[in-house]
């Protein structure tokens, strides 16, 4: 299975396993730009950022997660992830937003709250130095905790935690139980006791040709079931839950239904799956953000032009830009 990244300058096919991602801009100029990560091997699902100018030719955008950077981190380390661009970008506001696998975080005892985001920098030409990012955590489903992180910059970038500390005191010995104190004890003679004897019981006959089927169907019927519920259900699939993240993010950008449907039945997905998926996601624009946006902008002296091609970078559709243009 594969996934299509929607790009506002190009398309980018990548699978639900890959662990790099690119994205090409043509001549991008400056204002805030989105990149989404649809992998189900990569930690990272967005990354956030803004241009402070524009920039002529084009660039190339690469997540990629790592075995190890180039120094490593303590342990209890989650996954490595580094971006990279082919030219050093003069950029601001940069959010990253990520997920830990809860089944890591219990396996390894780590507590969800110690968890943070290090970005490598360099304080010189020989030394590098890890460096805590201010991270929060968002949510949580049944598989992944969500957090989010703020950067001044690209590098590599890791995800750890630390263990849960266990505070509870069991005294020793607690539960050995003593012997029985011998000079206590007393033996009874044995006596014969009389037999018992029991009534005879007897069984109806059973019919087979009857039971037979029954039990058939009290089996075939839960297989039938499960089988069911494992192809058509898309929380116990983690996969699935990816493609249902990537297609929420691809309708909050204002991508409408049909493309996103025609682009995944391009690249292999199931019609049933799709359809499911497309059903099941409901997303709603939260029209007092672009109001407050465009309110800000006009009160900055921005030009119409500037503030709608800011908004289309975004991802915002152009019914909702000029009807906001038209309020404030």
């Amino acid at each position: 299975m594969s996934v299509v990244l929607l790009s506002h300058n190009r398309y980018s096919v990548i699978t639900a396993s890959a662990i790099k991602v690119d994205q090409i801009w043509n001549n991008p100029k400056k204002g805030e730009y989105i990149m989404h990560i649809p992998s189900a091997e990569i930690a990272f699902i967005q990354v956030l950022f803004t241009l402070d100018t524009d920039i002529k030719g084009t660039i190339q955008f690469t997540v990629e997660r790592v075995a190890s950077p180039p120094s490593d981190l303590k342990e209890w380390v989650f996954q490595y992830v580094k971006i990279d661009t082919p030219i050093d970008l003069n950029v601001s506001l940069v959010k990253i937003k990520f997920r830990v696998d809860k089944s890591w975080l219990n396996t390894n005892m780590i507590d969800p709250g110690t968890i943070y985001l290090y970005r490598l920098q360099n304080i010189d030409r020989y030394k590098t130095e890890w460096e805590k990012l201010p991270t929060i955590k968002q949510s949580g489903d049944a598989n992944y905790y969500y957090y989010e992180s703020e950067s001044q910059g690209f590098s590599y970038f890791g995800i750890r935690g630390d263990i849960q500390i266990n505070q509870s005191n069991q005294s020793i010995g607690q539960n050995i139980s003593k012997p029985p104190d011998e000079t206590t004890s007393t033996t009874k003679p044995n006596k014969e006791k009389p037999a018992l004897s029991f009534p005879k019981i007897t069984f109806p006959k059973i019919n087979w040709l009857i039971v037979i089927p029954i039990l058939l169907l009290i089996v075939i019927i839960p297989v039938f079931f499960l089988n069911y519920q494992n192809r058509f259900s898309v929380t116990t699939d983690k996969k699935l839950e990816d493609l249902k993240f990537y297609v929420e993010r691809c309708k909050a950008d204002g991508i409408s239904s049909m493309q996103i449907r025609e682009k995944l039945i391009s690249v292999g997905w199931p019609k049933y799956i799709i359809d499911l998926i497309l059903h099941d996601v409901h997303v709603e624009k939260n029209t007092d953000k672009i109001l407050e946006y465009v309110k800000y902008m006009k009160a900055q002296e921005k030009s119409n032009e500037e503030i709608k091609n800011n908004l289309e970078k975004a991802g915002w559709p152009e019914e909702l830009i000029n009807g906001a243009l038209k309020v404030i």
